[in-house]
């Protein structure tokens, strides 16, 4: 919803020439670009096949 929002904004204060909207699109665009430099990009932690008989468990660590 952030990234629709921001694509309205953005879009409203640029081709709109609306000030208010183009102020709020870019307030939204430098949240998102903080939001992705502290989280970054996921790991991979493991490559590769698994056999027929093989399991695989997927599990996620809450970072605080």
């Amino acid at each position: 919803m952030l990234g629709s929002l921001t694509r309205v904004a953005l879009r409203k204060g640029i081709i709109g020439r609306s000030r208010p909207w183009l102020l709020l699109g870019a307030s939204l665009l430098a949240v998102r670009i903080v939001r992705y430099a502290a989280v970054g990009r996921p790991v991979r932690v493991f490559r590769g096949e698994l056999a027929p008989d093989d399991t695989l468990r997927i599990t996620s660590r809450q970072v605080s």
